[in-house]
């Protein structure tokens, strides 16, 4: 290996252990962040149920009405689980009012048990809209509300589940219908949250946003978890803040994704504070890709935006980063994030002069339309580190099919010349991999072997190589096809079938590929697999131009004998074109001289050729005579 080649090898290698490093430490911030927030939701869950004394249940809609009346009244049901038993339909008729308020929150367990509320019609004058107006230190989980529609003129903050959510949890909740608003907060789940939020799903579309709204919560100080959101978010007021997932941000939003198209960000529109987005995905169009605002201690890190971003300040991660003072910039960070790429769009829109850590963000292109089903398959399992790493995977294959520049912006200079050096192998594994089963399904078998030999260790490989190989050579046989195996030269060697005794077929190389003596021992009569090149053949010659899938089926490289020229070969097929060197080789300018065995043993130290014009030489050339070409006889044995 040259100098060159020596230096572009450290500098790769030392691209790779960043890159590797780089991406160990954003799983283990990733890890943290979940199992940190995991507990906490837990510890939430347990010191409120454990509390629980009495318990009532729902079995019908007079009896959803006497819950809801109670609630009003001021009864809070604190310590007390509250289970709805059945379905309820209102049928588009007008509630009364909210489950709670400010100055009767509700605190107890309300347990949906995966039942429906349908066609819920919610318009109240009071401060906090929604199914729950007002909940304190309560858990709503297992509910689902179709076709709901709340209307507001003065709340201060609205949701589809509830309005405003105080020191509690919300789960495995659904709301899908519309919102109208002319004031305050408001989400899809919560208006205004500062509970925990997890396994929770939107529909539908929400208008008039003057302040904070969310396809799941308007103004978020609590934490969201494994959250998708496909309502679509309308605001009127441009100052507002809208995002697919929070409005605005205080606290941790981790592992969401959001569908819908928002006029802001797509999953946040304002991030502040000691705020985090951690691996949250955006496929709708939005004005922003993940955050429209970033500032103060907000972190985004390691989110995709999939979707489409227009307006005056689209940008494919964040539109605004940084703060305009040193004093309120503690922790601003945007680090390992994936975005679609268009010519015209910057990944960040605006920088102020103190705007943090930005580093270690990619666009992406396009993948198809089953690659982005995988994607939303993974994410539907809440499998989102696995999502991000398939699309990053993706992202590193097209990059190598295009000649396109390798993530890193420090090393790309270094490594156009050389993009396979840089893709770690797994991901060329995997992707040859992919494609020769599919070759192997539409029966294109040699393709298909061509590219399981490249990745003869990876997986099973090697076995559907060798599948792959038997059938190429039963075509061979069947249509009278010339076949391509092993590589002399660096050139394919090309094989036409002979015979076949006894599941043995024998094919006889078309070329010439090399000048060689025979050499023998020292004994005056020998038989021919008592020779050097015999044994060259068998030996170092068969490992250095077949691979390990097909000398799985070589028994025996040889040469012809002349019963079997005469038997097999016309005229023009004796003559032997050649890939060694014509200048080394007896022979006119296109044809040369080539090896046979006699059909008993070696005598007089000598061996039979065939002519350049095709003729059988029994008086042949001696033994050490280096200037004949050698056409191999390959036979396999295919049921092995």
């Amino acid at each position: 290996m040259d100098k060159k080649n020596i230096k572009i090898f450290l500098i790769q290698l030392a691209s790779i252990m960043i890159i590797a490093f780089i991406l160990f430490k954003w799983q283990n911030s990733i890890e943290k962040g979940t199992n940190e927030y995991t507990e906490w939701m837990n510890d939430i869950r347990e010191d409120i149920s454990d509390n629980v004394t009495s318990s009532i249940e729902i079995n019908s809609l007079d009896e959803w009405n006497s819950f809801v009346n109670s609630v009003y009244e001021g009864l809070n049901y604190e310590n007390c689980k509250v289970i709805l038993n059945t379905d309820i339909d209102f049928k588009g008729r007008y509630i009364r009012g909210c489950i709670g308020s400010y100055e009767n929150p509700f605190k107890g367990i309300f347990d949906g048990n995966n039942h429906t509320i349908k066609n819920i019609n919610i318009s109240s004058g009071t401060e906090f809209v929604g199914l729950f107006g007002y909940t304190q230190n309560a858990v709503i989980e297992n509910l689902m509300i179709l076709n709901g529609n709340l209307y507001s003129n003065s709340a201060i903050a609205t949701g589809g589940i509830a309005g405003y959510s105080e020191n509690g949890t919300i789960l495995n909740c659904r709301f899908d219908g519309t919102i109208n608003i002319k004031s305050g907060d408001v989400g899809g789940i919560v208006g205004n949250n500062l509970s925990g939020l997890s396994n929770c799903k939107t529909n539908g579309t929400i208008n008039s946003v003057y302040r904070g709204a969310g396809g799941i919560a308007g103004d978020n100080k609590g934490t969201i978890y494994h959250c998708e959101n496909n309502i679509s978010i309308y605001r009127k007021n441009l100052t507002s803040e809208a995002g697919g997932i929070v409005g605005y941000n205080c606290n941790l939003i981790e592992s969401c994704v959001n569908y819908g198209n928002i006029n802001g960000g797509g999953v946040v529109e304002w991030n502040r504070g000691i705020a985090q987005v951690r691996e949250c995905f955006n496929f709708g169009n939005t004005y922003a890709g993940i955050v429209s605002t970033n500032s103060d201690n907000g972190v985004i890190e390691q989110c995709v935006n999939y979707g489409k971003v227009f307006g005056r300040y689209a940008a494919g991660i964040v539109a605004f980063v940084g703060q305009s003072n040193e004093k309120d910039n503690y922790g601003n960070k945007v680090e390992g994030c994936l975005y679609l790429n268009t010519i015209w769009m910057p990944p960040i829109r605006k920088k102020s002069a103190i705007q943090g850590i930005v580093t270690n963000n990619f666009s992406i292109h396009e993948i198809s339309a089953n690659g982005k089903q995988k994607i939303v398959f993974m994410l539907k399992r809440k499998q989102y580190s696995k999502a991000y790493q398939y699309l990053l995977l993706k992202e590193q294959m097209t990059r190598k099919q295009r000649g396109i520049e390798i993530l890193s912006g420090i090393i790309a200079s270094y490594l156009v010349g050389d993009m396979v050096w840089l893709i770690p192998p797994l991901v060329r594994n995997c992707k040859n991999y992919e494609e020769a089963i599919r070759q192997k399904k539409c029966g294109n078998y040699h393709k298909a072997l061509l590219l399981f030999e490249q990745i003869i260790k990876y997986k099973d490989s090697r076995q559907y190589g060798a599948v792959c190989l038997k059938k190429y050579i039963k075509w061979g046989i069947n249509n009278q096809k010339n076949i391509f195996i092993g590589v002399c030269k660096k050139k394919p060697i090309e094989w036409m079938f002979i015979a076949s005794n006894s599941g043995i077929y024998t094919f006889l190389a078309r070329e010439g590929l090399f000048t060689e003596c025979i050499q023998a021992s020292d004994k005056e009569i020998c038989e021919w697999k008592d020779t050097e090149l015999f044994e060259t053949l068998n030996g170092t010659w068969k490992r250095e131009c077949f691979n390990e899938i097909e000398q799985s089926v070589i028994c025996e490289i040889s040469l012809m004998t002349i019963d079997e020229v005469n038997k097999y070969l016309n005229k023009e097929q004796k003559k032997c074109e050649a890939i060694c060197s014509l200048d080394k080789a007896l022979g006119n300018t296109k044809y040369v001289y080539w090896w046979i065995c006699d059909n008993k043993k070696i005598k007089n130290n000598k061996m039979p050729l065939v002519t350049s014009e095709g003729l059988i030489s029994t008086r042949g050339k001696i033994l050490s005579f280096p200037n004949l070409a050698v056409r191999p006889v390959l036979k396999v044995i295919l049921n092995k």
